[in-house]
């Protein structure tokens, strides 16, 4: 239930409903939850309006859900009902401290409320839970808005960083090392024999070696202020799109051919993938260094 009223922001509400219910009876919930709207003649506020989703056609609020269901769209993989309100009437005294004391953070609830993750990261699918789809998607395509033509054209760009480095031999040997959290030494925390986190490392030995060494030289510029610069490592999480991921950092747009700096050293570029899909990450990416979480479907905060 998406809610729009004029000077209140409410976040979505989402809840299992019977279909044998009318209409009015979960309007009349909400607004006993949520506006404090309680009538012994069962109405709820004057002026409440219902439709089948944002800008959708009006509905009958004394209809079944079950004969509604068919006429409703599905939004963050839910049907969905908007309903409008009149502005509450104001009182001066409301007025009055909101100029003293400011404005209430009452908007900002309700944009947060609106976030949604990358279905990519949220295991579920894109196109029948209607995710990030836009009203207006089909009409820019056939514009040629996403065709990234003229003097800012993508396509060449896009291109490179898609495109794999080959191995130059058929015999390639992969290093790997495990990577440890540990407490830190003046934490309050007792000694753990099991570390608070786990991942692993997996590359060609060269990008290996060189993401010791990088780590060390870090450190070591920590210490001793001074030392030569060094690239930080570059993470680049990715899932579900071995084909389509932009990985290739050597691409002459981005960082192109590095050559070592006089430490040795050049830029890591770093692949960050779940575990069911470091096969098929490697099968596109041979030459990549991969860092390979310890569990799946975590999401981006994992």
């Amino acid at each position: 239930l998406q809610v729009s009223m004029p000077g209140r922001a409410f976040p979505d509400w989402k809840v299992a409903i019977n279909a044998q219910n009318r209409l009015k009876d979960v309007l009349r919930r909400w607004a006993n939850v949520h506006v404090g709207h309680r009538n012994e003649d069962g109405s709820f506020p004057k002026g409440l309006k219902a439709f089948a989703g944002v800008g959708g056609a009006p509905l009958d609020t004394g209809q079944r859900l079950e004969l509604l269901r068919n006429l409703l769209p599905v939004s963050s993989g839910r049907l969905a009902v908007s309903i409008t309100l009149p502005a509450a009437p104001q009182d001066p005294r409301d007025a009055e401290k909101r100029r003293v004391g400011g404005s209430s953070c009452g908007g900002g609830k309700g944009s947060l409320s609106k976030l949604r993750i990358s279905t990519r990261y949220a295991d579920v699918d894109r196109d029948s839970m209607g995710f990030h789809k836009s009203s207006t998607f089909q009409a820019k395509l056939e514009a040629g808005v996403y065709q990234f033509n003229g003097q800012f054209s993508q396509a060449d760009y896009i291109e490179a960083m898609r495109t794999p480095a080959e191995p130059t031999t058929s015999e390639l040997t992969l290093g790997s090392r495990d990577l440890f959290i540990f407490p830190d030494r003046g934490s309050s925390q007792p000694a753990l024999k099991e570390p608070l986190f786990r991942a692993t490392l997996r590359g060609p030995e060269e990008l290996v070696a060189n993401w010791e060494a990088t780590c060390e030289q870090l450190s070591l510029a920590v210490a001793v202020p001074g030392q030569a610069a060094v690239p930080f490592p570059v993470f680049i999480p990715s899932r579900g799109r071995p084909y389509r991921a932009n990985l290739n950092w050597e691409a002459q747009h981005v960082y192109g051919q590095q050559p070592a700096t006089k430490n040795g050293l050049f830029p890591v570029v770093c692949l960050v993938v779940e575990p069911q899909e470091e096969e098929a990450y490697r099968d596109v990416w041979p030459l990549a260094l991969t860092l390979v979480l310890p569990e799946s479907g975590r999401g981006p905060g994992f």
